[in-house]
């Protein structure tokens, strides 16, 4: 099976690049304006590509976790992720991600097993097509939180 995803991005000026801010799109998307890093020409205040690119990872990984939850018919009520991608140089000129990590919270109502959430977010992670396109492995951290139960009225 083969997907393509497609972007345009169109820029032009007549002066040299410094702070410059552009815009990318994709079909029937809004347009997302963003911004080298500050110590490149970035302006600061858009989204960078490496921030996208964090952003991308925990997406996918959220979302492939609902799908993946709901056929397992797991209930989740709660997610708050936290990615962290660290950028170094390796050989040469480059700088690249040379270590990536995810820290998932999840939260499941009561009488939920911890474990088999567990599993099935390590199982969207090795769905998550962003984690799997990347150059290192993703260390993915799962803490499962359950609901405590609702108190009783008499």
């Amino acid at each position: 099976m083969a997907h393509t995803i497609e972007t345009t991005r169109t820029w032009s000026t007549d002066r040299p690049p410094t702070a410059e801010a552009s815009a990318v799109s994709a079909s029937g998307r809004s347009a997302l304006t963003t911004s080298a890093d500050t110590d490149a020409v970035g302006d600061g205040q858009h989204w960078t590509p490496t921030e996208l690119l964090a952003a991308a990872l925990s997406g996918c990984l959220f979302h492939a976790a609902l799908d993946v939850a709901g056929r397992s018919k797991v209930d989740l009520r709660g997610w708050r992720d936290r990615v962290v991608l660290t950028l170094g140089r390796t050989e040469g000129p480059a700088v690249r991600v040379v270590r990536a990590e995810v820290d998932v919270t999840v939260t499941v109502p009561e009488g939920a097993r911890p474990e088999r959430v567990a599993r099935i977010i390590h199982k969207a992670h090795r769905l998550c097509t962003v984690a799997t396109s990347l150059a290192v492995p993703v260390e993915l951290t799962v803490d499962v939180v359950v609901e405590a139960p609702e108190p009783t009225h008499r």
